[in-house]
């Protein structure tokens, strides 16, 4: 397994990592700088990759090449509602329902 991609590898806010297993890609996430932060647009693991710990590494490598950068808190574009508990479980806080204009999710990183 390895993982490619930077913060800042699509252009100078807007960045990709993806997993890769030889010449397979098992998973990407995209993410994207806003003014309130770096932001996670989107994460994807190939269904028959799907909970085995994948999409957990991808955002773990994502939250380390953000620290690295200086960003102190993470959010999240949008929460699947069959995601929910996976992005809890990875430590982010907030809520999440339809018709709401302040829903949102966030890590802060220490």
């Amino acid at each position: 397994m390895r993982i490619t991609g930077a913060i800042d590898v699509l252009g100078p806010s807007i960045g990709r990592f993806a997993l890769w297993e030889e010449d397979r890609l098992i998973g990407y996430l995209n993410c994207w700088q806003l003014e309130r932060g770096m932001t996670i647009m989107d994460v994807f693991v190939q269904p028959d990759r799907q909970r085995k710990g994948y999409g957990r590494m991808l955002v773990e490598h994502f939250e380390e090449a953000a620290q690295q950068a200086g960003f102190t808190r993470i959010w999240l574009s949008m929460v699947d509602d069959k995601a929910l508990g996976f992005w809890v479980r990875m430590g982010y806080e907030g809520h999440y329902h339809d018709g709401c204009g302040n829903c949102g999710f966030h890590k802060r990183l220490e």
